[in-house]
């Protein structure tokens, strides 16, 4: 993947598969177990077909913007967390409430 396509999901296009597939992977499988302690949960993505991990700050950063609909089923298990998505329900809604709630549970605001 090039910056380029990273650059375009973050200023409101279509993002790859990749990163949504990471993010998807991030609300069904990494948040559910997560207990908001110790250091902020990391995420499995590929750069250049390498699998690697990155923090969720950052994977919600790609998709900031994104205006791709976020499916159902994933805006259903983010109610299921007491995560409510009002109104748009994209994937830039969902990452900027995650991040939200990410960056409260850290604080201890929550």
């Amino acid at each position: 993947m090039t910056k380029r396509h990273d650059d375009r999901a973050s200023k409101g296009a279509h993002a790859p598969g990749h990163i949504r597939d990471a993010f998807l992977t991030f609300v069904f499988d990494v948040l559910p177990n997560w207990d908001g302690k110790g250091p902020e949960p990391m995420v499995p993505f590929e750069v250049n077909y390498e699998p690697r991990a990155i923090p969720i700050s950052k994977l919600c950063g790609l998709l900031h913007n994104c205006k791709d609909i976020l499916p159902g089923s994933a805006v259903t298990a983010l109610a299921d967390l007491d995560i409510e998505l009002t109104g748009c329900r994209t994937y830039a809604a969902a990452a900027r409430k995650l991040l939200a709630v990410t960056k409260e549970t850290k604080t201890g605001a929550a």
